[in-house]
């Protein structure tokens, strides 16, 4: 069988995973009969403009970003700026507050989250990085997954794979830790303290292998992950299958090379309250000396 080898950066991988997720059976029709929430996430504008919405410019796509990992540390989109949840009520996206609030306490079967985890170790669990007492929203859909029946999915870059089990890692979150604060039992901490939230078993993961395969009933697998400069965050797959399926596989790839890299819109340093606590972001340090 011919093979490929192809390249594709974290831009890249966004807009391959987000066109598979917009063509799930559950995602049509959801969009016709049920609710869909896109939390704040890197590939949240990546799936709007695949499900059909707005197209969002490349300087608004960092404000669908709550919390990031930068250099110096991990820190959150300036509050002023940062996007909320989108909610799609069979397809008309609401804006309401009132309507919303409703919408996101009434979840059930049919219904779909849909979150970008942080990590995935080797048996394919994903977990999510949540810096607010309690959790916040992401300790919120924890619990609705165990008790309302809707459905999430979980679209995964390859770079975030780990190979460790994170159930034995995670500080979990259930009932009985919903009330634990990351600052409570992180002493140090390069940025907010964060609780590692692990998804329930059920949640459906898509990769770039995923999207691969449904897309263009391809195989792929990874044989290399994260180089250096503009590749820092890229993976090496291997792509094989039918002529045909390749063919049109490479042509599709043409057309999602050079995607950009997002745009981040931080927290100021001077008004937050980690980067001025001489155990948290101590990569600002000198920054604030300024």
């Amino acid at each position: 069988m011919p093979l490929a080898q192809v390249v594709l950066t974290a831009a890249e991988s966004r807009k391959l995973i987000a066109e598979t997720v917009s063509q799930l059976r559950e995602i049509r029709r959801a969009l016709k009969q049920y609710r869909i929430i896109l939390c704040t996430s890197s590939i949240t504008p990546d799936i709007l403009e695949a499900l059909g919405f707005q197209e969002i410019p490349e300087t608004e796509r960092g404000l669908y970003v709550c919390g990031m990992i930068r250099a110096e540390g991990l820190c959150t989109t300036d509050f002023d700026l940062v996007k909320s949840a989108t909610i799609i009520d069979k397809g008309i996206v609401v804006t309401d507050r009132v309507e919303r609030t409703k919408i996101l306490n009434s979840m059930g079967p049919g219904d779909i989250y849909i979150k970008s985890p942080n990590i995935m170790d080797r048996n394919g669990r994903v977990g999510v990085l949540a810096g607010a007492p309690s959790c916040g929203m992401v300790g919120k859909m924890v619990y609705g997954l165990k008790t309302s029946g809707y459905m999430m999915i979980a679209p995964t870059l390859l770079l975030k794979s780990a190979p460790v089990d994170i159930t034995s890692l995670s500080e979990t979150v259930d009932l009985s830790s919903y009330e634990r604060d990351a600052s409570e039992f992180v002493k140090y901490s390069c940025g907010m303290p964060v609780n590692l939230v692990v998804l329930p078993e059920h949640v459906r993961v898509i990769t770039e292998i995923t999207a691969i395969r449904q897309l263009f009933g391809l195989v792929s697998y990874p044989i290399a992950i994260s180089g250096v400069g503009s590749g820092a965050d890229a993976v090496v797959l291997s792509v094989t299958g039918r002529d045909d399926h390749l063919h049109r596989f490479w042509k599709h790839l043409c057309g999602i090379k050079g995607a950009e890299s997002i745009v981040t819109h931080a927290t100021n340093c001077r008004t937050c309250p980690d980067a001025k606590n001489s155990n948290r972001c101590g990569g600002y340090s000198e920054t604030l000396k300024k």
